[in-house]
């Protein structure tokens, strides 16, 4: 990757550590990234928060869960559940994402709209076998969390509110694409439109 150099990207997300240093590539770098298709998971929270510019053209969308919110209140709701590993990785993920934002001028209060939207319900707590590279899972803590949406989708001006304004989502999903996509793609999205929406 080359100084201004414009990346065109596709990511249904992937492994947290990785998106952390790809968004510092970006912004060493002084890249931009255009989103062809799909930016999920890590891909949105990360790579699309943390880029110095990103382009979402008509088509492409970009996905946001709640990632680490959703772990630091587990932490806190749970914390006979998790080992001392697994609690300083929380804190290290949450800290790196809120470095990424807030070295964008975005508000870390975003992670928070996106997990209620989101609605996390807890479930189910339980010991399993070390967790694949990637998981969400941290050791062997795994948490099954049903949620009313699996990604939550965030209007311009949602994203302008929180400071995000290195995202330009103008010509994102046009209006046939947001009636037909869920359908596609069988993800149940959470269309937060308005601030208001966040609580």
């Amino acid at each position: 990757m080359r100084e201004g150099d414009m990346l065109i990207f596709m990511s249904p997300g992937g492994e947290r550590r990785s998106a952390e240093r790809l968004a510092d590539l970006l912004v060493e770098r002084n890249a931009s990234i255009s989103v062809n298709g799909d930016c999920f998971s890590a891909c949105a929270l990360y790579v699309a928060l943390g880029a110095p510019r990103v382009e979402v053209p008509e088509g492409a969308i970009v996905l946001f869960h709640s990632d680490t919110a959703m772990w630091i209140r587990a932490k806190v709701d749970h914390p006979d559940r998790f080992s001392e590993a697994d609690r300083a990785e929380i804190e290290r993920a949450h800290s790196a994402q809120i470095r990424i934002l807030q070295r964008q001028g975005i508000s870390p209060e975003i992670l928070s709209c996106i997990a209620r939207a989101i609605g996390p319900r807890y479930a189910e707590m339980r010991r399993t076998p070390p967790a694949p590279l990637g998981s969400m899972s941290t050791h062997d803590v795994r948490l099954s969390i049903p949620t009313d949406f699996d990604f939550v989708w965030l209007s311009p001006a949602v994203l302008e509110h929180f400071g995000a304004r290195n995202v330009d989502v103008r010509w994102s999903l046009n209006e046939g694409g947001r009636q037909s996509y869920p359908s596609y793609t069988g993800r149940r999205i959470a269309w937060v439109d308005t601030v208001e929406q966040c609580q």
